[in-house]
């Protein structure tokens, strides 16, 4: 089994659905016991790397726009949309039209 967990994302292909649940409930018995600390360090360092991923994918690739990142910061700090709308001076209603890409961060709303 130590060869198949090895290979994940390289030829996932290769393993099948019982070594697969086995590898997840690893994972998962892992997450369990990690403490608060590094649970918040892992989610910060997921956005990163899907920041980083995206940003190194061609550009005909998929848009992600970046309310969707900001989303996801602001989840894992934990802090309220509104409080930090009114942080970065800026109404709710076009704060959440930034998060969904209805608005886009011009050079006044990125100073802030």
């Amino acid at each position: 089994m130590v060869k198949n967990i090895e290979l994940i994302g390289i030829q996932s292909n290769k393993i099948d659905r019982k070594e697969t649940a086995i590898i997840k409930s690893i994972i998962d018995a892992h997450a369990q016991n990690q403490s608060e600390e590094a649970m918040f360090a892992d989610k910060i360092i997921a956005v990163k790397l899907r920041m980083n991923k995206y940003l190194q994918s061609p550009l005909e690739s998929e848009l992600i726009e970046v309310g969707t990142f900001l989303n996801e910061i602001l989840q894992v700090y934990k802090i309220k949309k509104n409080k930090f709308a009114k942080y970065i001076d800026l109404s709710e209603p076009n704060f959440h039209a930034l998060l969904e890409g209805r608005r886009k961060i011009n050079n006044i709303i990125a100073k802030n």
